[in-house]
């Protein structure tokens, strides 16, 4: 494809919900002698969000910056990046063709008739085509990278995806949905970023297909997706329709509409006619300003938070090291209170030990006067008051000795040390 006698970047991205037929339509799309089909990317969306912030830190001083200081604005900036991008994946070719060729040889069971990424050597393929799902959600930035580039969105039933996304086990990584809720969410999210999409930029660029009338009429669905493209139609696209390609289930197993075990809830309800609105909507002829903002707003979030993210995280772990800090400084308050209360503890338990023993000591005095008494005096009726008061003495001595000043006062003092030091230790 030339404009104006030169190359014009304009790649093909398929988008859509996952199990929506991406990946059937990419290789449809790659049969065509100027279409190379790819595999799926997943890297380009997050690589333009990513290009916009740097150019936004490249620029963030004006004048004193050096995108800015030379005159470098973002749009010049994402498209040349496009342009690098579009030259690599299209002058690696053949390394694709050999590592498609080696697999075949390595497992023959891996060849399908109908799906080659060249037919022929004289294919001219100067156009590429990535099937990559979760670009529904960067559009915006994908055209910043590739202004020229054409989005085919293929639309397929809200319950009929839900069900196949329940029932998809890829090869690496976990399931794509783990609740019927979490598939119809899912299929919501991208499919009205692909609605959005074709209202932002209009026919010119977004292209919606029916999985319906893909499965229904082959040939006639592609007519008109190569028109869009402005490529002419080749029979030969139509072949690989005739395989399954990472379908969730065989010919007898897959399930009708709406067979979904949660196909009632209202998160499916409100997909169905989500579904019902954007089939009755055609993807206007001209964009609509008002969804444009709103494509481009979430695209400069995305892009804000990318530019943010080292000095976000940055503030975080400030934040997290002052907090640390005063959890430390309040620790070790406690930790100094509770000293000064055991040091307080240890000063009131010493002074009271010492009454206790001059107490002791008078108590033993007057058990010895006492018994001297006593010993002197020769009316009955005093020798007895003498002789109970000595032993009321020697009694109360005794059990300040034992009970007082050994086991009243010697437990709670450890108890109020090791508080803090446990916490301490915790």
């Amino acid at each position: 494809m030339k404009v104006n006698g030169e190359h014009a970047v304009a790649p093909i991205f398929v988008v859509g919900a996952p199990r929506s037929g991406t990946s059937i339509l990419t290789w449809c799309l790659g049969q065509h002698p100027n279409i190379l089909p790819t595999e799926e990317s997943d890297w380009l969306g997050p690589f333009a969000v990513q290009a916009a912030a740097h150019h936004a830190r490249g620029s963030a001083r004006g004048e004193r910056s050096q995108l800015s200081a030379l005159g470098i604005e973002r749009p010049e900036f994402l498209e040349n990046f496009g342009r690098a991008i579009d030259s690599m994946t299209l002058g690696h070719r053949g390394t694709l063709e050999r590592l498609n060729h080696a697999v075949a040889e390595r497992d023959p069971t891996q060849v399908r008739a109908g799906l080659s990424v060249s037919r022929s050597a004289t294919d001219p393929k100067a156009r590429w085509v990535d099937g990559t799902p979760e670009y529904s959600l960067y559009i915006c930035g994908l055209h910043q990278l590739f202004p020229m580039a054409k989005f085919i969105h293929i639309l397929r039933d809200p319950d009929e995806v839900a069900a196949s996304m329940l029932a998809f086990h890829p090869e690496h990584g976990g399931p794509l949905a783990t609740s019927a809720d979490e598939a119809y969410a899912y299929w919501e999210r991208t499919t009205a970023a692909c609605a959005l999409a074709a209202q932002a930029l209009g026919a010119q660029f977004v292209h919606r297909l029916r999985h319906a009338d893909l499965a229904a009429q082959p040939a006639a669905a592609l007519r008109g997706v190569f028109e869009f493209l402005g490529e002419e139609f080749a029979a030969e696209c139509v072949a690989p329709l005739a395989h399954r390609i990472n379908s969730s289930f065989s010919a007898d197993t897959r399930p009708a509409a709406g067979g979904s075990p949660l196909a009632a809830t209202e998160r499916a309800e409100h997909a169905r006619q989500l579904c019902e609105r954007i089939r009755a909507e055609p993807v206007p002829m001209t964009p609509s300003p008002q969804a444009q903002a709103e494509m481009e707003a979430d695209f400069e979030a995305r892009v804000h938070r990318a530019a943010n993210l080292d000095e976000d995280f940055a503030n975080t772990q400030r934040l997290f090291e002052a907090l640390q800090q005063t959890a430390m400084g309040t620790q070790a308050c406690e930790l100094e209170q509770a000293k000064v209360l055991a040091n307080e503890k240890t000063r009131q338990l010493a002074a009271t030990r010492r009454a206790l023993a001059i107490c002791g000591i008078v108590f033993a005095l007057q058990a010895t006067c006492a018994v001297g008494v006593y010993l002197l005096t020769s009316a009955a009726d005093a020798r007895a008051v003498w002789l109970a008061f000595a032993g009321v003495s020697a009694l109360i001595y005794a059990w300040l000795r034992r009970a007082g000043l050994r086991q009243l006062f010697a437990r709670p003092l450890p108890t109020i040390v090791a508080a803090p030091e446990s916490r301490e230790r915790t």
